[in-house]
């Protein structure tokens, strides 16, 4: 026979009527009828969808105490089918609730899977080592478990979700990375698009929690991995492969350095032209903006890396009025949400030239702004720009403040004379208007803290660009130890690592598509 479904439509409807008839009991013991093995799985389909339902639903399972009952099966000698169907049930909990997501983790429900996966793999490398290939997913799909590997994937990936106190639960989600991670070298579309979720949820979940990332292995093949499937053309697959690559540039340096070991730089400039979806282009800088938080010799990566910087400089403008670079701009009229799109790109493209100019060396920002001598002017025209919105108002003082800062310690090692001409930043920033941009500013929004601080700041770097007496340090704290003038280099610590938390991806519980991909069961 071919099993059939609830339908999209009327799943609740049918759903309700079913619970009506105060069945859960009795579905709990023949779950547990580890005699009748078919009747389990058949036990282990109703419980699922049941729980695939709406959240009054899916609570009377959780109510009726399955949890602790799909537990003992997960952890039963069942066989694999089961037990993946098992974990399917366990999932569509898991998307019902940041709540139920960290009572399933404290109840040990995801390593559990973790287990399960982990055991079935652990068979196929054996099997595949007998037969001498690398082609884990041939003998996968040869031993019919491609549908268990999948659905115990996703359960993994769906219940990284998270909750609201997940940072306390850190050692739990170590080995769902190492699994994951595993899974993503996988020959399979699917398979690595749930791991990617998982492992990008992981990232976000646990950033800033030293001791995860302290625990934290990035095993050798991860990143060369993750930027080969970036350079896939498949959407659904590139969107959870960059959001992981993300947030893992978003952690300490010796990830960073480990992503680089991936040489992902050339793949992301691909996601920069204009002609590419606005949410890729803006992920792709936010990637690119991370790396240059790192250190020096990551920020010279990203300076030496051919055409980063050139696209940098294109998305550092004004998208209201620069309607030619827009992918929509000849097919149709632009709307206001892709405009705020645009302008969220114009924002990660200033980041990178704060992070290149708080953390780069002084030689790598000169010849940065030598090579792109617009940079300032584009700057300028954004922040004068009467209709720019606060953010990106706020990340352009950041990035003026660090280049007025920066460049002027040429003069801290090269004392001037007084014939010499001031830093020639500060001139053409006076020359475009900055300071009077500035001091209306001041007037513009006398309660916006944030923005007074960095006009504060811009007016303090620019009085010490324009000082009369030149400076003489030449090692940090020499000046002082000579009775010498110094000047302080004003920098606005823009070198923040960002993580992307989307919840885009949804709260998914596969009741219709992914059924009928995958559990379709035949029998007599």
């Amino acid at each position: 026979m071919i099993r059939r479904y609830l339908s999209q439509d009327n799943n609740e409807s049918r759903i309700t009527d079913i619970l009506s008839l105060n069945i859960l009991e009795r579905v709990k013991t023949l779950l547990e009828a580890s005699s009748a093995p078919q009747l389990q799985y058949e036990s282990a389909w109703v419980i699922t969808n049941i729980a695939a339902g709406n959240s009054t639903q899916t609570m009377a399972v959780v109510e009726a105490d399955y949890i602790k009952v799909l537990m003992d099966c997960l952890c039963s000698d069942g066989n694999i089918d089961f037990k993946a169907q098992i974990s399917w049930a366990l999932s569509n909990i898991a998307g019902e609730s940041a709540p139920l997501r960290e009572r399933l983790l404290h109840q040990n429900a995801m390593n559990a899977v973790i287990q399960v996966l982990k055991s079935l793999y652990e068979q196929i490398l054996q099997v595949s080592s007998s037969e001498y290939t690398t082609d884990h997913m041939k003998v996968i799909r040869e031993k019919g478990a491609h549908a268990d590997v999948r659905v115990l994937t996703w359960t993994i990936s769906n219940m990284c979700r998270g909750g609201f106190k997940t940072k306390e639960l850190w050692q739990l989600y170590i080995p769902a990375f190492e699994i994951l991670s595993e899974m993503t070298l996988l020959d399979d579309p699917e398979i690595c698009t749930d791991a990617c979720w998982g492992l990008s949820r992981i990232l976000s979940n646990m950033h800033k929690v030293d001791p995860f990332l302290r625990a934290l292995h990035i095993h050798d093949g991860l990143c060369p991995r993750l930027v080969k499937l970036l350079d896939s053309d498949n959407v659904l697959l590139q969107t959870p492969v960059l959001r992981t690559v993300i947030n893992i540039a978003s952690g300490p340096n010796e990830h960073i350095s480990c992503l680089l070991k991936g040489q992902p730089l050339e793949v992301l400039l691909q996601y920069l032209s204009p002609s590419v979806l606005s949410h890729f282009r803006r992920d792709a800088l936010l990637t690119i903006a991370n790396i240059a938080a790192g250190s020096e010799n990551h920020v010279r990566q990203v300076l030496e890396t051919p055409g980063i910087m050139e696209m940098v400089e294109t998305y550092t403008r004004i998208p209201d009025t620069d309607t030619d670079i827009l992918p929509y701009a000849s097919k149709q009229k632009s709307t206001h949400q892709d405009i705020e799109e645009e302008w969220k790109i114009t924002q990660e493209a200033v980041w990178i030239i704060c992070n290149v100019t708080s953390l780069g060396s002084i030689e790598s920002i000169c010849n940065m702004l030598d090579a792109h001598p617009q940079i300032p002017k584009r700057l300028s025209r954004i922040l004068l720009y009467q209709s720019t919105p606060m953010p990106a108002i706020l990340k352009v003082l950041d990035a003026m403040i660090n280049i007025l800062s920066r460049t002027s310690e040429l003069f801290n090692v090269n004392p001037p004379l007084s014939s010499q001409p001031k830093n020639p930043y500060y001139d053409e920033f006076v020359q475009l208007g900055i300071m009077r941009r500035i001091q209306s500013m001041k007037n513009e929004y006398p309660g916006v803290n944030s923005l007074q601080e960095r006009l504060d700041l811009y007016t303090t770097a620019a009085n010490n660009c324009n000082a009369q007496q030149p400076t003489y340090t030449l090692v940090a704290g020499s000046a002082e130890a000579f009775g010498l003038p110094t000047r302080k280099v004003l920098t606005t610590g823009a070198n923040v690592r960002r993580v992307v938390r989307g919840t885009e991806d949804g709260d998914v519980r596969w009741v219709e598509d992914a059924v009928g991909k995958l559990c379709i069961l035949e029998g007599s």
